[in-house]
């Protein structure tokens, strides 16, 4: 027997939807499209990285999750009425400024952020916040189509390490550490950024809110078990790192050393997040009997907002396309490519041998000099790395652009800390990081240079990037690393 379509979306006082009802959920449904039209660069930026990352690929699913969430809440859902309201039109403003600074600075969690929650936005508008309210969860879970979390890889990183090296020592068994490289009697490792556990974590989180709204009712247990799903994941990965070297180490290196440690660390994984289910599981309040409202023994008649309805809509869609319309206009012409040169620095002498074989990992700079000065026998070594027109390819703050990558395991960075140097006349604050390669060790100072100001703060780079574009100014700025 085959479900009555008219019945599954029937009030469940039995009165079919209203007319303006139907209208309410056509006109969201076209303002939807509307605002995907509008940013679409954003949305299919998105999903460039749920195809090209692993640790994002999960953000094919949220949609379809968050959907399912929805059409199991139809039945209480269609007991509120819409409700347009125009004060949620400011939250769409600010989310659509927010959007445009970001495009400006090139900041792409941030415009990808804005453009997610301007949807849940657009449901308070046009259905009002009763409605969204009942939706809370389903239109908060759409956050994690945001591929989101690459800043945290150096942080944990070090945990690993620190853990694994602590774990190891713990044991007994004598361990020498430099950075992310570390020695055994038995071999040499390396944590690099498959190890910092970010896939399983942003997996056990993920996992972890939906069966925390899936499995609970009170608050205080939802909040206990995604802080659980947070602390979990991470000290579980030390113990993977530590658990994978120690085969290593035991079996002679002839175990856990190449493929199968991935293996290794994706089962262990599964068993972690199994058992913190499991676990959850005994506090479970979803079997308990559920207090639903009881139909109205009348359909309760609503009169239709219709003159409103279409007011939030069209100034809705007004908001919607104003900021991408604007960075149009503050876009500016390609500039002229950029030739770097430096003239002669008194009591200084331009060699051609260089100090040490590292090169900076700043990527597809538009103009670049690396270069190499003597003065009294000391030899002092520039980088200077300039780039302007900026895309997702081509910008002078990212995650991938550093001083030394785990990758590359020649050189690698021991010591970070701030310092403060003389420049004409005035400090100006650094990033001091000290560099060891394999026979030889370098003192590197690190800053921005952009719109005529020096910082070491990629935030406040960030910042003065979006304010010089929207000054028309360009977005010209450079990396300046001196070391020796």
């Amino acid at each position: 027997m085959k479900p009555d379509p008219a019945a599954l979306l029937a009030h469940p006082a039995g009165a079919p939807l209203s007319r303006g009802t139907m209208l309410a959920f056509l006109l969201l449904a076209a303002l939807l499209a509307w605002l995907l039209g509008w940013y679409w660069g954003t949305a299919a930026g998105i999903e460039a990285s749920w195809s090209r990352s692993q640790t994002f690929q999960h953000g094919y699913f949220i949609i379809p999750i968050s959907a399912w969430l929805i059409w199991r809440r139809r039945r209480w859902l269609m007991q509120i009425p819409p409700a347009p309201v125009f004060w949620p039109l400011a939250v769409l403003a600010l989310l659509g400024f927010a959007w445009l600074l970001a495009d400006l600075a090139q900041v792409v969690v941030v415009r990808q952020y804005a453009l997610v929650l301007m949807a849940p936005v657009l449901v308070t508008i046009m259905l009002g916040v009763r409605f969204a309210w009942a939706l809370a969860f389903p239109l908060a879970f759409l956050a994690f189509t945001v591929p989101f979390g690459d800043f945290l890889i150096p942080p944990l990183m070090n945990f690993t390490a620190d853990f694994t090296v602590g774990a190891l020592r713990m044991t007994g068994i004598p361990v020498y550490r430099e950075g992310m490289q570390f020695s055994l009697p038995s071999g040499s490792w390396s944590v690099v950024e498959a190890c910092s556990g970010l896939r399983y974590l942003i997996a056990a989180i993920t996992l972890g809110c939906l069966y925390a709204y899936l499995t609970y009712r009170t608050v205080k247990y939802r909040v206990v078990f995604i802080a659980l799903s947070v602390v979990v994941p991470i000290l579980a990965n030390g113990l993977r790192a530590y658990m994978i070297v120690m085969i290593g180490h035991l079996s002679n290196m002839q175990l856990a050393v190449g493929v199968d440690h991935l293996i290794y660390g994706w089962v262990f994984f599964g068993v972690v997040i199994m058992l913190l289910f499991w676990v959850g599981s005994f506090w479970r309040e979803d079997t308990e009997p559920q207090s639903a409202a009881k139909p109205a023994a009348q359909p309760v008649v609503v009169k239709p907002q219709l003159a409103k309805l279409f007011a939030v809509m069209v100034i809705s869609a007004g908001v919607i396309a104003f900021w991408p319309s604007y960075a149009t206009q503050l876009a500016r012409p390609a500039n002229p490519a950029v030739q770097l040169s430096i003239g002669k620095i008194a009591g200084w002498e331009k060699i051609s041998i260089p100090i040490a074989s590292w090169q900076p990992h700043y990527l597809t700079p538009r103009a670049r000099i690396h270069e190499t000065f003597e003065k009294n026998g000391r030899a002092v070594g520039l980088f200077i790395g300039y780039y302007n027109n900026q895309t997702e390819e081509v910008k002078l703050i990212s995650s991938l652009n550093a001083l030394t990558v785990s990758e590359e395991k020649e050189w690698t960075t021991t010591q970070r800390r701030k310092a403060d140097v003389p420049h004409d006349g005035e400090p100006i604050r650094v990033r001091e990081s000290i560099l060891r390669g394999r026979d030889t060790q370098l003192l590197a100072w690190e800053w921005f240079w952009i719109d005529g100001q020096h910082s070491d703060n990629p935030v406040a780079v960030k910042l003065l990037q979006a304010r010089s574009r929207f000054m028309g100014r360009g977005d010209g700025g450079a990396v300046i690393i001196l070391y020796s």
